[in-house]
């Protein structure tokens, strides 16, 4: 599936930006499409877009568009029509140019309501073990009920450097090899516990 839109959230050092990264090098495995980040100081492996026209020039890409509410905020005025009209522009246009975009933040209400009509998982980020891991759960957005939608993912250590194309991630799960269906309980290895949200949490709405 090409157009995908979703976005992680989470407190300082929750590891929101490392997730995404991940669930990108997942996606570009599977689909042998090139990583793309407006974050700096990443590895060579990712392509790096400070502008507009470069946003505008990626073809079949996974975009981890990194810190995503200073770009597209929610609050109104603070962008140019413009500036608002690209970004709009390029969300309309993913699935035909073969992108998906991953963001990241540390609230679902400071994001621009034009990105948020159209996510489709909502990832809750947060460390856990005393910040020797992290781990990040999957849900329907608000307006969709806020289902769990995955069984949680986990990924460490908290301090991991961005992955790359070649990055092997011991202990990363992903909704296959969990074999957690949508809106299962939660499913860690021991000896975590397991956890079962049936609802999104309070901190989705509030974080930050």
């Amino acid at each position: 599936m090409r157009g995908r839109v979703e976005l992680v959230i989470g407190r300082l050092g929750a590891g929101k930006t490392t997730w995404g990264a991940l669930r990108a090098v997942r996606l570009a495995r599977i689909t042998g499409r090139q990583l793309v980040t407006n974050g700096t100081d990443w590895p060579d492996s990712w392509v790096c877009v400070t502008s507009f026209e470069e946003l505008e020039a990626l073809r079949d890409s996974v975009f981890v568009f990194d810190e995503l509410h200073l770009m597209l905020p929610s609050t109104k005025g603070l962008l140019s029509r413009d500036h608002e009209r690209q970004l709009i522009r390029w969300l309309s246009l993913l699935r035909k140019r073969g992108n998906d975009v991953i963001g990241t933040t540390q609230a679902w209400t400071r994001c621009a309501t034009h990105y948020r009509q159209l996510v489709t998982t909502v990832w809750v980020a947060e460390p856990i073990k005393r910040g020797k891991l992290h781990r990040a759960i999957a849900y329907d957005p608000p307006e969709d009920g806020g289902r769990q939608a995955f069984g949680a993912q986990w990924y460490g250590p908290a301090a991991a450097r961005i992955p790359t194309h070649a990055t092997v991630w011991t202990g990363y799960e992903d909704e296959e090899k969990t074999g957690a269906g949508r809106g299962a309980a939660a499913t860690l290895p021991p000896p975590l516990l397991p956890i079962t949200v049936p609802t999104i949490p309070d901190r989705l709405h509030d974080v930050g």
